[in-house]
């Protein structure tokens, strides 16, 4: 019973199908495109409809069995190309499509450069790069980016708890570019009776933390201060 089980639902995810599926005309700018696993068009139509917040009326879906051993996951980029779509690479931007060529690159030997090659796309199509090196550098760079963010974090962190010992941390967005600089953070917290939360904010331009909270809770703040400062005086 158990095997047979376990083949009836290997079947069923055998049957799923992919369509290839829009909302609007091919011209048109606004129209959205997708490819949706499914096991009929009408779902596949459905499933697009919900994600896109579109008419379910104006959707289409047309199979396409070259895709069908793929899922969201795998679909590599380069088969989308091949059926005439159009990608920017997510780490130069570059557009990449059937037509679009690499430079061939510089010959010391010859002093020239060499011919122009067909694009090594790489990656699914949720994440398309035209080449591995650029592949290979933006996972460098979010490395990085993430590194610093996450060092940032600490020291904000650190500081915070050095100042005040009474807030709760409830999250935070930091964002650094690319060569691990800060652009800003911003650390959010909550105190005793407060009502609408704060936030402690670092910019690029200034060196110091700097918090902000609604004039509402600013009293409550004070007083949260004076109780911490008098708490430190007796011990």
């Amino acid at each position: 019973m158990v095997g047979r089980s376990q083949k009836s639902r290997r079947g069923k995810a055998g049957n799923m199908k992919a369509f290839i599926v829009s909302d609007g005309p091919a011209d048109y700018e606004d129209t959205n495109w997708g490819v949706v696993w499914a096991k009929t068009v009408f779902v596949a139509r459905k499933k697009f409809a919900n994600q896109h917040g579109s008419d379910y009326r104006d959707v289409t879906a047309r199979h396409e069995p070259t895709l069908d051993q793929y899922t969201d996951e795998t679909l590599p980029a380069s088969k989308l190309v091949d059926l005439d779509w159009q990608f920017d690479c997510v780490g130069c931007g570059m557009k990449l499509d059937s037509f679009t060529e690499l430079d061939g690159g510089y010959a010391p030997e010859e002093d020239q450069f060499g011919p122009p090659r067909p694009l090594e796309i790489c990656g699914n199509w949720r994440m398309p790069f035209c080449s591995e090196y650029c592949r290979s550098d933006y996972e460098r760079r979010k490395a990085a980016r993430l590194q610093a963010q996450d060092k940032i974090y600490d020291e904000m962190f650190s500081h915070i708890r050095q100042v005040v010992s009474f807030v709760k941390i409830r999250g935070s967005k930091i964002y650094c570019n690319d060569f691990g600089q800060l652009r800003y953070a911003e650390v959010y917290v909550t105190f005793p009776h407060s009502t609408h939360g704060a936030f402690f904010r670092k910019d690029e331009d200034a060196g110091k933390v700097r918090f902000f909270c609604s004039d509402y809770d600013y009293p409550v703040w004070r007083s949260c201060c004076a109780w911490e400062r008098q708490r430190k005086f007796m011990f």
